[in-house]
């Protein structure tokens, strides 16, 4: 799996877009970003993906460098194991 910063913002709100509204919310807390931020999302996946990329709040203290290892693990913080492992098994 790559741990570069080479991540598509499509492909990540590609994955978030299997999520609900709620679940995203939760993922994109687990990733850094404030809950007031994510409140103010019009296309929740889409922003959340954009707002981690660009490290908005506290995305490096709270999940540190916008990598594939980091997404993975806020998915499975927030109990999202298959899409998890679908990015282990997709993104090598």
């Amino acid at each position: 799996m790559h741990t570069d910063i080479n991540i598509d913002h499509y492909k990540v709100a590609s994955y978030l877009r299997r999520l609900d509204d709620r679940q995203i919310h939760y993922v994109g807390g687990a990733l850094g970003l404030a809950f007031s931020t994510l409140d103010k999302m019009k296309d929740v996946p889409s922003e959340v993906a954009a707002a981690w990329l660009l490290r908005q709040d506290n995305v490096m203290t709270l999940s540190g460098e916008p990598t594939w290892r980091s997404l993975v693990n806020a998915l499975r913080k927030e109990g999202q194991e298959g899409i998890a492992r679908d990015i282990e098994d997709k993104e090598k």
